[in-house]
C-alpha cells in the first residue's frame, strides 16, 4: 500500500512542478484562457461571464468567480445571461 501511494505521488510531481491543472481544474483553466483580455462581469451568485468572439460567433463564457472551490450558482448565471439578451441566444439546429 505504501508503494502504491509513493508511485501515485511520484506520478503527480511533474504536474505540480509545472503548475498543470489537477482533476477538475482543467475546465476553469480553459474558460479563464478564453475570457482573458475581454470584459468580465459578475452574474448570478459567485459567477462571472465574458462575451467572447469565437469562430464567427459570440460565446458567453461563464465560470465560477474563484479562487477556491465554490462553484456558485451557474444555473442562475445562465438564466440571467439569457434574460439580458431577451432570449435571442440561439442553439445550433441539427436536422
Amino acid at each position: 500500500m505504501v508503494m502504491k501511494e509513493a508511485d501515485a505521488y511520484s506520478s503527480a510531481l511533474k504536474a505540480f512542478a509545472y503548475g498543470q491543472p489537477i482533476g477538475d481544474g482543467a475546465g476553469p483553466l480553459v474558460a479563464g484562457k478564453l475570457m482573458h483580455g475581454y470584459e468580465i462581469r459578475k452574474v448570478g451568485k459567485d459567477c462571472v461571464v465574458a462575451s467572447v468572439p469565437f469562430e464567427g460567433r459570440t460565446a458567453f463564457v461563464i465560470k465560477a468567480e474563484g479562487p477556491g472551490g465554490n462553484v456558485g450558482k451557474p444555473g442562475e448565471a445562465v438564466v440571467q445571461v439569457i434574460e439580458e439578451n431577451e432570449g435571442k441566444n440561439r442553439l445550433p439546429h441539427y436536422d
